[in-house]
């Protein structure tokens, strides 16, 4: 991936990310409860990039919420 690439993909990636903050927070009441993906907006592939990447958290199903940072 050349470093234009790389810059699109992650640039991407962080405006999924933000989507997935806004529709989570509107689905849920507390950062630490997890949402079924269907009430969020994005495409599975973007929610299954976006854990892979270790932005988002599943609960083993198909429920996902912001990666909680250890304190």
């Amino acid at each position: 991936m050349t470093s234009k690439h790389q810059s699109e993909y992650w640039q991407n990636l962080n405006e999924d990310m933000a989507e997935f903050r806004a529709a989570h927070r509107l689905e849920s009441k507390s950062a630490y409860n997890y949402v079924p993906a269907r009430l969020i907006t994005l495409p599975g592939l973007v929610l299954y990039e976006l854990e892979r990447r270790g932005m988002i958290e599943s609960n083993g199903g198909h429920s996902y919420r912001p990666k909680i940072k250890a304190r």
